[in-house]
């Protein structure tokens, strides 16, 4: 709030009028908030969801689980809902649900009303703008780990589910395999599976399952992100060279081996632990839990 206030100044009682902001609003200025992901990314992000290995295996395992653990949804909001890919999964296994999509930024929910005609709303997991207990199942699918404080948008996606209601989440795994696509989606953490069954525990859920997944691969995409950390590894002279060059396209890890039989094959390979669920593999690149509302 801005107000007028006279000041003395020199050689006057009073001084002249000036604007200053009310005694309530001073204090450092609030910064702008940093975007949930690098907004080049979005249009890329809409074309992989659609086509790329890792999405395509990861869909029938997400499929596998919600069968597995016999989740059954009327309302269903899906948190951090990007580009809508989560949606139209959601559609196909729950086709007489109502469907309900929030992400904090606008520019993926273009994307949901243009293309696919979601029914979409731009909101923050940690102020969704519905009424206590509306949905029977709440998903966020790779969205935990882009917010600052996890434990605030888990305890308001606890106030929206309905008692006895779903909770299902995917979040990239162990700290140490940060990578690029870390980077590019301006991710918090990584996390390990103890860690995030303790904080949906302490949001107010049961956990029924939980699983590391992307085992099989699990090798191979290690030692691709070490290595390309150690190549990447900051010099002098390569800050100087990085500062000096012009924007480029963005590369992350969705660059590797995007399409042609070598992806075929590792969708095939990824897709296989669909059947591997009973198992409680102790590794693995991505966590999924799926947990119910005290």
């Amino acid at each position: 709030m801005l107000y007028l206030r006279r000041g003395g100044g020199a050689g006057s009682h009073l001084g002249p009028w000036r604007c200053e902001r009310s005694p309530r609003d001073r204090g450092p200025r609030r910064r702008r908030r940093r975007p949930e992901l690098d907004p080049r990314l979005y249009a890329q992000l809409r074309e992989i969801e659609r086509t790329h290995w890792w999405f395509r295996g990861r869909r029938r395992i997400l499929l596998a689980a919600l069968e597995r653990q016999a989740v059954h949804a009327r309302a269903i909001l899906d948190v951090g809902c990007g580009a809508g890919a989560n949606l139209e999964l959601l559609a196909e296994r729950f086709p007489d649900a109502a469907l309900q999509g929030v992400d904090v930024e606008r520019e993926p929910l273009r994307f949901c009303r243009a293309d696919r005609r979601l029914p979409v709303s731009q909101a923050d997991a940690a102020r969704l703008p519905f009424a206590d207990a509306s949905f029977d199942l709440v998903t966020a699918l790779d969205a935990l780990e882009h917010f600052a404080d996890d434990a605030s948008a888990l305890r308001e996606v606890h106030r929206v589910c309905r008692p006895g209601g779903t909770l299902v989440l995917t979040v990239p795994a162990f700290g140490w395999l940060w990578g690029s696509v870390d980077e590019l989606g301006h991710h918090h953490r990584r996390y390990r599976r103890r860690e995030l069954v303790t904080r949906v525990e302490a949001a107010g859920f049961d956990v029924d399952l939980d699983r590391y997944f992307n085992s099989l691969l699990f090798p191979a995409i290690a030692a691709v992100r070490l290595l390309s950390r150690a190549l990447r590894r900051p010099t002098p002279e390569r800050a100087r060279s990085d500062a000096s060059r012009a924007p480029g396209p963005l590369r992350s890890d969705f660059d590797w081996v995007a399409s042609g039989p070598p992806a075929a094959l590792l969708e095939r390979v990824f897709s296989s632990e669909a059947q591997l669920l009973a198992l409680r593999i102790p590794f693995g690149v991505s966590l999924l839990c799926i947990a119910r509302r005290r």
